[in-house]
């Protein structure tokens, strides 16, 4: 997720000074000899002008080092900056200014990869050019059906990429709108981007709200047992001004889109629609918006819609009968993957103590209703269960009643546990061992449930908690030397090929190594010199084929040595070129015009691989 660039609070003292020095800038530990130190001086400039930038942070850390974490130092009027008293070592280097994206040191474009200083004992290096970019910025207002500004709407911004060869969408800041209707932007590191009015709902039963208000009102003793009896229900709290109907109470998640028109006495009312620029209702009919360093667009206007609304209830069963203060949600089929997290839902409730619900606020459409019940406390025993339903609910111009949410445990993954390698890990690095289910579609989205996990157990099976709908991998974790080969069950590699998990999946057996594969080389120019500016890409010889672990980038080192680790077994395509150019390198008309530029390799399934490679010249707008 990208966040406003910021400075520490102590990098502004001084700051009248034409240039700061700063001495023992990295802590150094106790030595009877003493150490000749380095000193590092050079400009930070703008990534696209070339021009230098004035007051700029620049932050040097020791990754392995104890003490402070790093010193900070600012840049003169001109964008040079020095630093002295460095010790040998790893040093990494962090960028941040006003107006700029925080940037790592080596970084060639804006979200770039770094490239670590390695500073020898008394060494000086007097000419570095630190590149920073302008961040990007989208922005627009917010009109009624009358084309008047809006005021206190809440507005997304979604990054939308290829990783790993599927879409993936993640949630990067948003805003309300102002009396103007304007809305604000986060800073944007350049790419492609939804922009989205959320429009939730939370409806809660007056008996709960009662409730809550009593134990508020009570002692520890009776909060306590009201959060236990709703524990895990993730259902966003009352905390914006709302309605009362009947036995209601009706109020648009945080930040999001005023409910605009009172209800009638039957409890009807018109309700603000969660839009995508310019007026869509999935994000699949979205106009994507691609931004370049420092662009500033402007005019994306969205037009809030009113639209007539129904209510939709019902009962939450489970095998012993109605469950009582479970969550139910219901999103638009059509939000797809999204759907499945707070912002880009419709409307979220409780049921009440009979286990009885009701959503107030759902418009027409095709429904996913979804309940979710609790998480459990320590994920990965034998016992640890979810209980999970989800129905699909039809809504026109009428209320929908008698709608049956019913609950099941949610499929596991299981299996056994097998080792390659020269040792066998001990009892106590076995029992630090888990399987993971790492979901592929999204991240850095609200309202993601737990990575599904189980432990490994001293006779190496495993069963994860429950794997609530959705595409994930297999992953290892806990076990440090060791890396995943393979998770094969049916002939597929869950490591690799994303799964659905709509039914248990037993049998699963993943291998686990010590003696990954390592492909590793050189990269030089075209002129025959160690390229310190490329990045190596590395994906199936025939690009439409899918896998996770199939594609890979590896930024060179400062002498164009590369490393890519953990590639299964096949063919591949190798290719090199200027980091500048590898930002969504995925997307299919660049990959593809990648492929004549590759040199195919074999990968073998354990072991290392040498290969040395010269970058390619490719030609790419920005961003």
């Amino acid at each position: 997720m990208i966040h406003a660039a910021g400075r520490r609070p102590g990098a502004w003292l001084g700051a009248s000074m034409a240039l700061l020095l700063v001495s023992a800038a990295v802590p150094v530990a106790q030595s009877q000899t003493a150490v000749p130190q380095g000193l590092i001086m050079g400009r930070v400039v703008d990534g696209t002008s070339g021009a230098g930038v004035a007051g700029a942070a620049v932050t040097i850390s020791r990754p392995a080092a104890p003490g402070p974490p790093g010193v900070s130092v600012l840049t003169d009027a001109e964008g040079r900056f020095v630093i002295s008293s460095v010790p040998a070592g790893r040093i990494n280097m962090t960028l941040t200014a006003r107006g700029y994206l925080q940037q790592p040191f080596g970084a060639l474009r804006p979200g770039g990869a770094p490239q670590p200083i390695e500073l020898a004992a008394g060494e000086k290096l007097t000419n570095l050019v630190v590149r920073i970019w302008k961040a990007a910025s989208i922005k627009g207002r917010i009109l009624d059906e009358a084309g008047e500004p809006v005021e206190g709407v809440s507005v997304g911004f979604i990054r939308k990429e290829i990783v790993s060869g599927r879409p993936r969408y993640s949630v990067v800041g948003g805003g309300g709108s102002d009396d103007r209707g304007i809305y604000p932007s986060p800073p944007l590191v350049p790419g492609s981007y939804l922009v989205v009015i959320s429009a939730m709902r939370t409806t809660m039963p007056a008996s709960i709200v009662d409730m809550a208000n009593e134990a508020l009102a009570g002692s520890n003793a009776d909060r306590s047992a009201l959060e236990k009896k709703i524990v895990g229900s993730n259902v966003p709290p009352l905390n914006e001004p709302g309605y009362r109907v009947r036995d209601l109470y009706l109020a648009p998640f945080s930040g999001s889109a005023a409910l605009i028109s009172a209800p009638d006495p039957s409890g009807h009312f018109s309700v603000i629609e969660s839009t995508f620029y310019p007026a869509a209702s999935s994000p699949n009919d979205a106009t994507v918006i691609t931004v370049a360093a420092g662009e500033e667009r402007t005019g994306i206007d969205l037009n809030l819609r009113m639209v007539p609304s129904v209510s939709v209830s019902g009962v939450v069963s489970g095998p012993d009968g109605p469950v009582a203060f479970t969550d139910v949600r219901m999103a638009l089929e059509s939000m797809g993957q999204l759907g499945k997290f707070i912002p880009f839902e419709s409307g979220a409730t409780l049921t009440d103590a009979q286990g009885r619900f009701t959503l107030l606020g759902i418009t027409r459409g095709s429904y996913v209703a979804r309940s979710r019940p609790t998480f459990p406390a320590a994920p990965g025993g034998e016992s640890d269960s979810i209980m999970t339903a989800a129905v699909t609910v039809s809504v026109g111009d009428q209320n929908v009643r008698d709608v049956v949410v019913a609950l099941t445990e949610a499929p596991r993954v299981s299996g056994r546990v097998e080792f390659e390698g020269a040792t066998t890990p001990a009892p106590a690095q076995l029992a630090r061992l888990a399987i993971e289910a790492q979901t592929v579609d999204s991240q850095f989205l609200i309202g993601a449930p737990p990575v599904p996990r189980g432990a490994v157990t001293s006779d190496r099976q495993f069963k994860t908690t429950g794997v609530t709908p959705g595409w994930y991998v297999l992953r290892a974790t806990g076990l440090p030397g060791w890396t995943i080969r393979t998770a094969m069950r049916a002939g597929k590699d869950l490591s690799d090929e994303p799964f659905e998990a709509t039914a248990p999946l037993g049998d699963v057996v993943v291998t686990l190594t010590d003696r990954a594969t390592t492909v590793t080389g050189i990269v030089t120019s075209p002129e025959g010199k160690p390229d310190a500016d490329a990045t190596v890409l590395v994906f199936p010889s025939d690009p439409a084929r899918s896998g996770v672990r199939r594609r890979q980038s590896a930024r060179v080192d400062k002498n164009g040595a590369y490393a890519l680790n953990g590639l299964p077994a096949g063919e591949y395509l190798l290719v090199a070129i200027n980091d500048q150019f590898a930002a969504d390198w995925e997307e299919p008309p660049f990959l593809n015009s990648l492929v004549r530029l590759g040199t195919r390799v074999t990968v073998p399934s354990s072991g290392a691989l040498a290969m040395d490679l010269r970058t390619s010249a490719v030609r790419r707008e920005a961003p």
